[in-house]
């Protein structure tokens, strides 16, 4: 028997004592663990604290019954292999568990024989679906990766947290010396996150001028100073449904520091010269060759605004 397979937690959840038992002897003999749950709301907090590669669901339990434990799974990300069992051979409803995901719909009394069969061919499938999508991970690493040389051990592990982090959408601030190819990084990040078909924009925020911060970074309107002969969109509405990327960040005056830190916060612009605040959906990616510890101890960058850049710990470019 595989040894992954052998080590599967098989969850159980049924309101119905002999039941759990009569399915308990089966998954024993399979090899596999298990864990059961008498109604819905035991079986989801089973399901939150514990990593489940199979689920056993009755259809008919009280509190929360088996639809409503399948509609949490789906509103919550949760992939795991779901063989319906219940006594009635209700055909919708049995389609209506198909369409919300489940992998099989099995009628009381159940067939040992069939729900073997069924748990096994469940968790290979799963195997199977787990393997191949670590393959397409890896080949969009190389993909996406492929504009940064090099086999040191330091350039592998800056992948590895870019890799990390690229799916999620935190705040993730890039350090390294000048020219080690920080923005590569944040493009690839970029390339690799769920808004890789939004903008990519890129600040250089050592030469963004007190004069100039708020117009560039949050546009403005005609008319609203001499020279402004019409509306221009700043970096962050550009960014908008995409990435900004604010490279050397901790060369930014302090109070421009404040003007962006409200952006992060509350992530909503404002034009100069103009009163309405428009919304705005950004993911921040920042970078700096500074030490921001004694920047932050010496008052010239600010902390809240710091802890709001590194939402990821900092991935450090050699």
């Amino acid at each position: 028997m595989n040894s992954k397979r052998a080590n599967a937690t098989v969850l159980i959840a049924d309101d119905s004592a002999v039941m759990r038992t009569l399915i308990s002897h089966v998954i024993k003999r399979l090899g596999y663990k298990h864990i059961t749950a008498d109604d819905g709301n035991a079986c989801i907090r089973l399901l939150q604290d514990n990593k489940v590669d199979l689920l056993l669901l009755d259809i008919n339990m009280p509190g929360k019954n088996g639809i409503d434990v399948l509609a949490y799974m789906k509103e919550n990300g949760l992939e795991i292999p779901v063989i319906m069992i219940t006594a009635s051979d209700d055909i919708s409803q049995a389609v209506q568990c198909i369409k919300m995901g489940a992998y099989e719909y099995l009628t009381k009394p159940v067939d040992n024989d069939r729900l073997e069969i069924t748990a096994k061919n469940a968790l290979s499938e799963q195997s199977l679906k787990k393997k191949v999508e670590l393959l397409e991970k890896e080949l969009l690493q190389k993909d996406i990766f492929k504009r940064i040389y090099g086999e040191s051990q330091a350039i592998k592990e800056c992948i590895g947290q870019a890799t990390q982090v690229m799916e999620t959408d935190v705040n993730v601030l890039i350090n390294g010396e000048s020219g080690t190819g920080k923005e590569l990084f944040a493009q690839a990040i970029h390339n690799g996150s769920k808004r890789k078909n939004g903008p990519f924009v890129t600040i250089n925020c050592a030469a963004i001028t007190n004069e100039l911060a708020d117009s560039l970074l949050f546009g403005h309107v005609k008319g609203s100073f001499t020279g402004a002969n019409s509306d221009h969109t700043g970096f962050f509405e550009q960014a908008d449904g995409g990435t900004i990327f604010l490279d050397e960040i901790g060369d930014l005056n302090i109070e421009i520091q404040a003007k962006v830190l409200r952006v992060l916060q509350e992530h909503i612009v404002r034009r100069v010269g103009e009163k309405k605040e428009r919304p705005v959906d950004f993911r921040l990616i920042s970078a700096t060759h500074k030490d921001f510890s004694n920047a932050i101890e010496t008052g010239s960058f600010r902390a809240d605004l710091y802890y709001r850049l590194e939402e990821y710990p900092s991935i450090y470019r050699h």
